[in-house]
């Protein structure tokens, strides 16, 4: 028998000669992970950077049940989590397995995906939550959506350049501008980190020391850049790549002077900083401390002139003074589905008129959407037709209430009353369909993300969540790494509308948060 010493010396041998030999790890392994973990990068080519377009294959179906799906149902016992991000999804999950709630586990995914779908939102976005709270057996619902600066006016638009007289006429009278979607001229004070605080202070059960911590962990050490954020960052390269555009803005989205690739890891640790920040210090570092600093020094350090003279456009107070609210969402009912919707300046009442509409008038025309079937043209010909009334009402009318008062009893009186929807009907020409004009045109635009959750106690969320267009306003908070909403866009110079342009109102919104309640149940 061997020594010890002589067993040790031939296992020393042994080690040398595998090295020798190149078997032991290799510096590579030895450094880290590939840094491309999933498939090298792809160039800057539209063909290639999406590659989901270009699969030709027929697409298969179920052999029972909805043969379209091309997904399983999800089934759980103890929680659900669904948004348009996996990685998000799994952030709020975590929080669940954790021992958090719905809530708890909404705003966690809502801060990873403000990470992974930046170019939709982020911690400068508006945001609107329903929620359903098993333990009162009631709906809640907070808006969090942003305000104008108090020195966002006509005035302040003029001094700089703005057109605020009409651009044009149209058989309705006079036709106006608006501040636009880019810049700080589009920016609003952000709603949604006061809109989470005060979601987990209510019906939380964390803090955002746990909540946020996912998202500060992968803005950190990143994530796998996605189909759909490649797409939005080759297709805006030119903006987020232009100093000239926004001086921070490529620093955190360009670096290198060209957009992450698909399959790239992108990192952003400046948003991982925010958080952190938001983790020690709470909401007031947003509203009150260093974060608010940030957006005010920032917003003044673009060159907009002020009435009176000076350059502040943003104040401290602008954003101390914001506070999300609790409010009642809108309903109807919908052949026995009770529907709620957030309320204006959200567009929300917009889709209960429209079912409003539909409803009545099947019984008068007669016709049954369930029995025409989506396959068949008239199906979508009476959906139109119903949101051309609705979405006419909507661009006549919708503005923040606390300016224009008369707009919750319109709601009630009109557009969420189902005898107004029935002086409506004859509007819809159906047999032989036809299509009729709107009697108000407009050209919103659309995309944004949305979530939901459920926890084994039964409260579920339902949240939207937007910086509005895409990448918002561009303009990018130095050192926290995300960019300012673009919602002042919906406002209009015309100085007779219900959403004209003030400080420290609500522009317009387009987000909806909606839930389903059926015999007093979600």
């Amino acid at each position: 028998m061997r020594s010890k010493s002589t067993r040790t010396l031939w296992f020393v041998a042994s080690c040398l000669l595998v090295l020798a030999l190149g078997i032991g790890p290799s510096p590579a392994q030895a450094a880290g992970p590939s840094p491309n973990p999933f498939g090298k990068p792809t160039p800057s080519d539209p063909v290639l950077w999406n590659p989901g377009n270009n699969i030709k294959t027929v697409p298969g179906t179920r052999p029972t049940g909805w043969q379209d799906q091309t997904h399983s149902e999800i089934l759980a016992r103890n929680g659900v989590v669904a948004t348009s991000q996996p990685l998000a999804a799994q952030a709020g999950l975590k929080i669940l397995q954790d021992g958090g709630n719905a809530v708890d586990a909404a705003v966690a995914a809502m801060a990873m995906i403000g990470l992974q779908e930046s170019n939709s939102t982020g911690l400068g976005a508006d945001m609107f939550v329903i929620v359903w709270d098993a333990k009162t057996k009631k709906l809640y619902q907070i808006s969090a959506n942003g305000i104008s600066p108090k020195k966002y006016t006509r005035d302040l638009f003029a001094l700089n350049g703005f057109n605020v007289g009409p651009i044009g006429t149209s058989p309705s009278g006079p036709v106006y501008g608006g501040p636009g979607t880019t810049g700080i001229w589009s920016a609003m004070v952000p709603g949604s980190v006061d809109g989470w605080d005060k979601l987990l202070k209510r019906f939380g059960t964390m803090t955002f020391k746990e909540v946020l911590e996912p998202a500060r962990k992968s803005a950190v050490e990143g994530f796998p850049v996605h189909e759909i954020l490649a797409s939005s960052f080759h297709g805006s390269k030119s903006n987020l790549c232009d100093s000239a555009r926004d001086p921070d803005t490529p620093n955190v989205f360009c670096k290198g002077g060209d957009v992450p690739a698909l399959y790239s890891i992108f990192r952003n640790p400046d948003y991982g900083h925010a958080l952190e920040v938001l983790q020690k210090k709470g909401r007031d570092a947003f509203y009150k401390g260093e974060i608010a600093q940030a957006m005010v020094k920032k917003a003044n350090s673009l060159g907009v002139k002020v009435p009176g003279g000076g350059s502040q456009f943003w104040t401290m107070d602008d954003l101390k003074s914001y506070q999300a609210k609790w409010v009642e969402p809108l309903t109807t009912r919908y052949h026995g589905y009770d529907i709620y919707e957030t309320p204006p300046p959200s567009q929300g009442w917009a889709a209960l008129e429209m079912l409003n509409i539909l409803e009545v008038c099947a019984e008068r025309k007669p016709f049954d959407l369930a029995k025409i079937g989506k396959e068949d043209p008239l199906f979508t010909h009476i959906e139109v037709e119903a949101k051309k009334l609705a979405y006419s009402d909507l661009l006549r009318y919708n503005a923040d209430p606390n300016f224009y008062l008369e707009l919750y009893d319109k709601i009630d009186s009109y557009f969420n009353n189902k005898t107004y929807a029935a002086g409506l009907c004859d509007n819809l020409q159906i047999n032989p369909p036809k299509a009729r004009p709107a009697d108000v045109k407009g050209n919103l635009q659309g995309g944004t993300i949305y979530g939901t959750s459920a926890d084994r106690w039964g409260n579920m969320v339902s949240f939207v969540y937007s910086v509005y267009t895409s990448w918002g306003s561009g303009v990018t908070i130095p050192g926290y790494g995300f960019q300012l909403t673009s919602r002042g866009g919906m406002f209009t110079f015309d100085p007779n509308h219900p959403n004209t342009i003030a400080g420290h109102k609500e522009p317009f919104i387009t987000i909806i948060a909606g839930f389903i309640m059926k015999d007093g149940q979600p």
